[in-house]
């Protein structure tokens, strides 16, 4: 149908209606191009992408960042650095100066010291607090490569030629003093003895300067197991407070505690225990001081209390401890074996026992299967996909999976283990919510030793009569 002169000239006419004003706006937009700044690409892409054929280009890359629920309970929440270069740590809600300052490894007077702080028992959210710690170790540094064991170095483990220690009364007990790990040491220690690469602090009067000699030779022969273990030396001289008392609340449950920061740590020798059980917490504390100041601050208690356990474990192979690989086996078989990515807790060994035992475990997998150098790397940095080129779990699965493979038939009864670590540890906590210091209470205290003890050498038939006599 032909369109009529008037229909020709209106479509002439919305036509120019529509596109003047779009030609002029494009004009405009154009020239606000040009006089643009011309920005950087947000993304590059590497020549080695650039000359991949397609189809063949390897994925991108994941950012290397530690696992969710490694942090849980176990690191210290966001530290950050300050323009000096100080760390610095934000209070979150609920945290106490206790807890952070477990975290970060230094004690409550440090943090209210370095603060300004005037009650220690009320800290607001969101206040920055300054962490007094020394700036970590890079790891390939000169204090981990300037001084290497040498291969083939004998390990005096526990020494053979150690005397019987003090025997333990209640009478000894009732007349001690808490023992004190944070405050005025040079009154509560005022003992002391320089072993050469480290100062041993005790107070007079009490087991570890009756037994000073025999505790010096186990301190050295922790030091030559970490070193020949780890492959590395750490500088000296460290101090090392030997406790002949329980330690003050809320410390009572704990046989040991490093200040590695300060190159200082704790361990308890009022009489109980045994040799190998005094040989293993120190060298579980004097790992925990070492590896700070050698490999960098760690990343996660796990990783921490893990290789703290592989080498107290490694320095009393000859005793009747329970070995790593049984205990979690045993668990393994229970089907409670803690979950070592899901976030533990380390309030001590008599409160936690399997989840010291599940990290050290792991963490001997990782050194046996992948060296001490990987490792080493690991520990301040907790990267394990670009160190290990796997996940967390990943690696998790791989250890769970040998450590059924490797153990064999089960040596002792999984079932009353379990059983067993959670009496004991219930009767622990019982006991210390009602310290009187009594002399029954001391009595009880021992009888619960002698459990403990029952329990980490797997006399599992032995446990309960101690608990009977203790009460519980």
């Amino acid at each position: 149908m032909n369109a009529t002169k008037k229909e020709i000239a209106l479509g002439v006419l919305v036509g120019l209606a529509i596109g003047i004003p779009a030609l002029v706006i494009a004009l405009l937009l154009s020239r606000s191009v040009e006089e643009a700044p011309v920005s950087p690409p947000t993304s590059s892409v590497s020549i080695e992408a650039l000359n991949t054929p397609l189809g063949q280009q390897p994925p991108a890359a994941v950012p290397d960042t530690p696992l969710a629920g490694t942090a849980v309970a176990t690191v210290p929440v966001a530290p950050t650095e300050d323009a000096t270069g100080a760390v610095t740590h934000t209070v979150a809600a609920g945290e106490t100066l206790g807890a952070i300052a477990l975290d970060y490894d230094v004690t409550v007077e440090d943090l209210v010291l370095a603060n300004g702080i005037e009650d220690p028992d009320f800290i607001g959210q969101g206040t920055v607090l300054t962490i007094p710690v020394a700036a970590p170790v890079e790891v390939g540094g000169s204090e981990v490569t300037a001084t290497v064991v040498a291969e083939g170095t004998v390990v005096p483990g526990l020494p053979l030629s150690l005397s019987p220690p003090p025997s333990v009364t209640v009478d000894s007990l009732l007349a001690s003093s808490p023992a004190i790990l944070e405050g005025d040491l040079e009154e509560a220690y005022p003992g002391s003895f320089d072993a050469g690469r480290f100062v041993v602090h005790f107070t007079p009067g009490t087991t570890p300067e009756d037994d000073l000699e025999s505790v010096t030779a186990i301190l050295k022969g922790a030091l030559a197991e970490i070193e020949a273990t780890l492959d590395a030396a750490i500088e000296e001289p460290f101090d090392v407070y030997v406790a002949g008392s329980l330690f003050a609340p809320p410390d009572q449950n704990l046989r040991g505690r490093s200040f590695s920061a300060a190159r200082r740590f704790f361990i308890l020798h009022d009489g109980t225990g045994n040799r190998a059980d005094l040989q293993y917490i120190a060298t579980h504390e004097m790992t925990h001081l070492f590896t700070w100041n050698v490999f960098g601050r760690p990343v996660s208690a796990m990783l921490s209390e893990g290789v703290a356990v592989y080498t107290g474990l490694l320095a009393i192979p000859d005793s009747e401890h329970l070995p790593a690989k049984m205990f979690c086996r045993a668990f393994q078989a229970a089907e409670a074996l803690p979950r070592i990515s899901s976030g533990l807790l380390f309030e001590g060994h008599v409160r936690d026992l399997p989840n010291y035992y599940a990290a050290g475990c792991f963490v001997q997998y990782l050194i046996e299967t992948y060296g001490t150098d990987k490792f080493a790397e690991l520990y301040p940095t907790g990267s394990y996909q670009s160190i290990y080129g796997k996940t967390l779990v990943d690696l998790e699965s791989e250890w769970r999976a040998a450590l059924e493979a490797e153990a064999g038939d089960l040596a002792l009864d999984a079932d009353a283990l379990v059983a067993g670590v959670g009496d004991v540890a219930a009767a622990y906590d019982a006991l210390f919510a009602d310290q009187d210091g009594s002399e029954a209470w001391w009595l009880a205290y021992l009888e619960l030793d002698a459990a403990r003890m029952a329990l980490i050498e797997g006399r599992m038939d032995a446990i309960a009569p101690h608990l009977a006599a203790a009460g519980y």
